[in-house]
């Protein structure tokens, strides 16, 4: 019987360059906010959901609009030498004039929140994380932060008395009722 005897080192080399070569190694390139992109992030989410507390960050922004917090002493590393797909903590998506918190980003920023922060039952909970929508009668428009009792669940898109879910699928409960 014959013994196949790879080196670790040379078949990582291996399917690295399969990766590269099909194009499937493809990695989001991050930069550091600078004070202005952090002052109007900050500036929505006071416009938006009305929270003013103090976010002690560094924030990160990848090509695809994902912001990421880090500790400030993140900053002394050279990005520009390194390509990555995320760094820190994921705090949303920003498309300029709407920020889409993540269900960290909610659970950072919600207890600071005034504004668009939907309260519901812990069987409408229950439902949110298994990926169903909500309805509600509220007149928000635009992203809403989920409440359950103390815990904060991620946020959605409130559209004509509808909260639409952005539950990750690879996050949501997957039980029966």
């Amino acid at each position: 019987m014959t013994s196949w005897r790879i080196s670790l080192p040379l078949l990582k080399i291996f399917f690295l360059a399969i990766f590269w070569v099909g194009g499937i190694l493809k990695m989001a390139s991050l930069q550091p906010m600078d004070r202005k992109g952090k002052k109007k992030f900050l500036a929505i989410l006071e416009e938006h959901f009305g929270f003013s507390g103090e976010l002690p960050y560094q924030f990160i922004v990848s090509d695809k609009n994902k912001v990421f917090v880090v500790n400030p002493e993140i900053s002394q590393i050279p990005f520009e030498n390194i390509r990555m797909n995320s760094i820190g903590l994921y705090l949303g998506e920003w498309n300029g004039n709407e920020i889409r918190v993540s269900i960290e980003g909610s659970q950072l920023i919600g207890r600071g929140a005034t504004n668009n922060v939907v309260e519901v039952s812990e069987q409408d909970a229950r439902k949110w994380l298994k990926g169903e929508n909500l309805s509600f009668d509220g007149k928000s428009r635009g992203f809403v932060i989920i409440k359950c009792g103390d815990d904060f669940l991620g946020s959605g898109k409130g559209k004509d008395g509808v909260v639409l879910n952005f539950v990750p699928k690879a996050r949501r409960l997957n039980v029966s009722d």
